[in-house]
């Protein structure tokens, strides 16, 4: 009788009250039916069941065995497996053991040990996170689990790395960000985590840095009206640091050279003095006509040149030669190639190209 009532407390206890009577006497048959057989296994309807568990050897001899160690139970209960099986399912299925995937030499078809669920890894910190960076190639710290893969996306690339044993990680950024004035341009960055043994993500940590620009191109484009090839124009810019203190700005990026202006002209120049001053000759950019004898207008080879943001500039007139013809030459300046700045045209009067005249001042 004991037996018979703790079978039929299982049926009841598996199906959840779905069972309620047993089929042809048996209740283990009934439980066999409804978990969707049609017949039982090698003519026992025991076995059947086990099988549906995923059971699929006997234990000692024995399926009652079998089935009670499923439901956690490894000894008979008051001298009973079937007690011990009812109980079982009343206490529930046994907790999740870990199983690692690779080191266990059970086949995936036998494995009776129930999956674990993994924990995915915490979700990375990010030490920048917020700050405005002086620096188009930066280098990003933070921590996450140890080993972890890191996956840093910024400005649409996406930077890989492992943390160390230690969960610290560090990401070298290698294509430059451009920037603007602080806080700078603002760049969304996102990081996840990979755990290097079951390959569970993170949740996605959502930051964000400033890149600041610390300097700026101009190009200047410098116009030359007429073939003035017995002087030569030229202009000079200079930074202002500290304040009421102008300083030439270095530049040797002028195309020609000569033998009289060492620095100048691809020509021995017919008339004019160069500077008293050699710092004056290796800053200034010279007007050069392509062509010294053609008598037209021609547009000289642009000039860049870097300068640092945060200073007053201006551009001073520097006109080695005859001062009779400083009107033949004009120029224009961009940022960044393309966009207009400043410029200074051709003008009737020779004033403006007086040695030491100041056309231009800005800031950058």
């Amino acid at each position: 009788m004991d037996i018979t009532n703790s079978i039929r407390l299982y049926a009841e206890c598996i199906s959840s009250d779905a069972i309620t009577e047993p089929t042809g006497g048996s209740w283990i048959s009934a439980i066999a039916i409804w978990q969707g057989s049609t017949e039982p296994l090698n003519a026992s309807w025991l076995q059947r069941h086990c099988d549906n568990l995923g059971i699929t050897e006997p234990v000692n001899g024995s399926w009652l065995i079998a089935l009670a160690l499923y439901w956690g139970q490894v000894e008979p209960i008051n001298g009973s497996w079937s007690y011990a099986i009812q109980l079982g399912c009343e206490a529930g299925p046994p907790a999740p053991t870990e199983l690692i995937w690779n080191e266990t030499s059970t086949e995936w078809q036998n494995e009776e040990t129930q999956w674990a669920t993994a924990t995915p890894p915490a979700t990375p910190t990010f030490d920048q996170d917020g700050d405005s960076i002086a620096d188009k190639t930066p280098t990003f710290t933070g921590t996450s689990d140890a080993s972890c893969f890191i996956t840093l996306s910024i400005n649409g690339i996406e930077y890989l790395v492992q943390s160390d044993a230690l969960g610290a990680w560090t990401v070298n950024i290698t294509n430059e960000l451009a920037g603007t004035a602080s806080p700078g341009t603002q760049y969304p960055i996102t990081i996840a985590c990979k755990d290097n043994t079951t390959g569970l993500e993170s949740a996605l940590f959502n930051g964000s840095v400033g890149i600041v620009e610390t300097s700026q191109t101009l190009t200047l484009q410098l116009t030359t009206h007429w073939s003035l090839y017995w002087y030569v124009n030229a202009i000079q810019i200079e930074q202002e640091s500290p304040a009421g203190t102008w300083t030439p700005i270095e530049y040797e990026g002028n195309p020609r050279y000569g033998t009289n202006f060492s620095k100048f002209y691809k020509q021995e120049l017919a008339y004019g003095t160069p500077p008293t001053d050699p710092n004056e000759l290796l800053n200034t950019m010279n007007f050069q006509n392509n062509d010294e004898f053609a008598g037209s207008q021609s547009e000289d080879t642009p000039r860049e040149i870097i300068l640092d943001t945060g200073f007053n500039y201006r551009i001073v007139a520097r006109l080695f030669g005859s001062t009779s013809y400083g009107n033949y030459a004009s120029y224009e300046v961009f940022k960044n190639g393309t966009t207009p700045f400043l410029a200074f045209y051709r003008t009737s009067t020779n004033a403006e190209w007086q040695e030491g005249y100041v056309q231009q001042t800005f800031t950058l």
